[in-house]
C-alpha cells in the first residue's frame, strides 16, 4: 500500500510540473482472504438498470388467434331435384323470347328427357331463344292436317310451339328430325312424339302412364322449354 501512495505522490508532482489535468489513480484492490461467510441466506444483489430495462422491453409473443370466420360456400341455384312435384293440370303458356320474324328466331335443335326424385323432366332445347308455348292435357295432332297421331300411356300432353322452325333460316340446314321419337321408360313419362311443322308452328306430344300433375316453363342460356310430369 506503501508503494501505491509513493506513486501516486510522484505522479501528482509530474503532473503539477507537466500541467496535466486528469490524474489516472490505480484501483486499490485488496488482497485480503475472505472472512468467514455471514449466517443467514445469501444477499441479492439489486439488478442492474440495464438488466430492469431489458426486462421492461422484453417483448411478449402476439398469440395467433384462429379465424372463426365461416369458410365460403358455394351456394347452389335450385337445381330440378330440389323441386317439389308438380301438381297442376290447368293449361300452361309461355311468351317467346325471340323474333320469330328475326334474324334469329327460335330453332328446335333437341330434345332431352330424364328421371328426377318426385318427376320426369322433358327438355326442348332450341337456339335464338325460346318461342311462345302452350302445354295442355289432349291428343297430339298432326300440323297442317289434323290427324291424329298416336302416343303410348293413359294419358297424353300436347305441347305447341308457336314462332318455331326445325330450320336454320339462313341456311335452310335441317336442325332437327321431327320423325325422332323417344321412349324413355321412366315412372310417368313413356314417350315423346312430334306431329310435325306448320307454318312456324311445330307440334309435340309426351305419353304418360296416368294424368298427373305438370309444369312447363323457359329457361335461357341455353335456351329451352322444360315440361316436368309428377310420378
Amino acid at each position: 500500500m506503501r508503494t501505491i501512495l509513493r506513486r501516486t505522490t510522484v505522479l501528482a508532482a509530474l503532473a503539477l510540473a507537466g500541467g496535466i489535468a486528469t490524474i489516472t489513480v490505480p484501483s486499490c484492490t485488496s488482497t485480503a482472504s475472505p472472512g468467514p461467510a455471514a449466517s443467514g441466506p445469501p444477499a441479492t444483489s439489486a439488478p442492474s438498470a440495464t438488466s430492469t430495462v431489458a426486462a421492461a422491453s422484453t417483448v411478449v409473443p402476439s398469440t395467433v388467434i384462429p379465424s372463426t370466420a365461416i369458410p365460403s360456400t358455394v351456394v347452389p341455384s335450385t337445381v330440378a331435384s330440389d323441386l317439389p312435384a308438380p301438381a297442376g293440370t290447368a293449361p300452361v303458356t309461355g311468351t317467346a323470347t325471340a323474333d320469330p320474324w328475326g334474324p334469329t328466331p327460335p330453332v328446335l335443335t333437341g330434345v332431352r328427357t330424364g328421371r328426377h326424385a318426385n318427376f320426369d323432366r322433358t327438355v326442348f332445347d332450341f337456339t335464338g331463344g325460346t318461342p311462345g308455348f302452350r302445354v295442355e292435357y289432349g291428343d297430339l295432332r298432326q300440323e297442317g292436317t289434323g290427324a291424329l297421331v298416336p302416343l303410348a300411356g293413359a294419358a297424353h300432353l300436347h305441347v305447341e310451339f308457336t314462332g318455331a322452325y326445325t330450320r336454320d333460316p339462313r341456311t335452310g340446314a335441317g336442325r332437327f328430325d321431327l320423325h325422332t321419337v323417344a321412349n324413355p321408360a321412366l315412372p310417368t313419362l313413356r314417350q315423346v312424339r312430334f306431329g310435325g311443322e306448320f307454318e312456324a308452328h311445330i307440334a309435340a306430344g309426351l305419353g304418360l302412364t296416368h294424368r298427373a300433375g305438370f309444369r312447363a316453363f323457359a329457361l335461357s342460356n341455353p335456351p329451352r322449354v322444360v315440361v316436368d310430369v309428377a310420378h
